[in-house]
C-alpha cells in the first residue's frame, strides 16, 4: 500500500510528465493495435487468394533450371510457350504423403495455358487439370455456382464465373450445359487440341483472385 500511495502522490505532483508518458504510451499502443491489424488483414488476404484457392499450404514442384509457379514459367518473354515440368515418379512420391501427420490433404494439378473456343468466342486462359475428389478438399474457399464437379472426372470442365459471364456476354447467350469447350495447348514443341464440354462454373471468395477454368487431367 505504501508503494502505491507513493506513485499516486509522484503522478499527482507531475502532472505535465505524468500526461506527455501517457500520452506516447497511447501512441504506442494505439499504432502497435494498428499495424497487428494490417498484418492480420494481409495475411487472411493471401490466404483466401491463394492458399485456400490456389496453391494449399505447400506447392511442390520438378527441379528445373528456370522459375516455375502455377501459372507457368515466371519469366514474361516465354512463359506461354515453356511447358511446366511434371513431378518424375508422382504415384510413388504420393504414397508417402499419405504417413505425414500434418499433411491434411494433398492434390496433384496440371496447369497450363490455353486458348478456349466456345461456339463464336475466341480466347485464352490458365487452364488446371485437377482430380476433383481431392482439389476441392484443399482448395476449401473455391464455391461451386452450378454443376457436379464429380463430372470434370468424365470430361468435363467448370469455367470460372467471369469468364462465363465475358462468353456468355459475347455469345450473347448464356452457355449450355455439355456445350463443347476446345482448349488448344502448347506443349513439347507442337499444339495439341483437347476437346471438353461444360459442365459448371465456379467462383472465388476473392474475386480479384486469378480465374482459370478447371477441367479434367489435359
Amino acid at each position: 500500500m505504501l508503494i502505491l500511495k507513493i506513485a499516486f502522490r509522484n503522478i499527482c505532483r507531475n502532472t505535465r510528465k505524468t500526461i506527455l508518458l501517457g500520452t506516447l504510451i497511447a501512441l504506442g499502443m494505439a499504432f502497435l493495435f494498428f499495424a497487428n491489424a494490417v498484418f492480420e488483414s494481409a495475411d487472411q488476404g493471401v490466404r483466401t487468394s491463394f492458399v485456400g484457392s490456389l496453391t494449399g499450404d505447400v506447392v511442390m514442384g520438378a527441379e528445373s533450371e528456370t522459375p516455375f509457379s502455377l501459372f507457368g514459367n515466371e519469366i514474361p518473354v516465354i512463359d506461354d510457350y515453356e511447358v511446366i515440368p511434371s513431378i518424375p515418379g508422382y504415384a510413388d512420391i504420393s504414397e508417402d504423403f499419405d504417413s505425414l501427420d500434418y499433411a491434411q490433404a494433398y492434390t496433384p494439378v496440371v496447369s497450363g495455358a490455353a486458348g478456349v473456343e466456345i461456339g463464336d468466342y475466341r480466347g485464352s486462359a490458365a487452364v488446371f487439370g485437377i482430380v476433383p475428389e481431392s482439389y476441392f478438399t484443399v482448395c476449401k474457399d473455391i464455391s461451386v455456382v452450378a454443376g457436379d464437379p464429380a463430372d470434370i472426372a468424365q470430361g468435363g470442365i467448370f469455367l470460372c464465373q467471369p469468364m462465363v459471364n465475358d462468353v456468355e456476354k459475347k455469345l450473347g447467350r448464356p452457355i449450355e450445359k455439355g456445350e463443347e469447350i476446345k482448349l488448344s495447348l502448347y506443349s513439347n514443341g507442337s499444339f495439341k487440341l483437347r476437346k471438353g464440354t461444360y459442365a459448371g462454373c465456379h467462383s472465388y471468395i476473392n474475386q480479384a483472385a486469378p480465374t482459370p477454368p478447371l477441367s479434367g487431367a489435359l
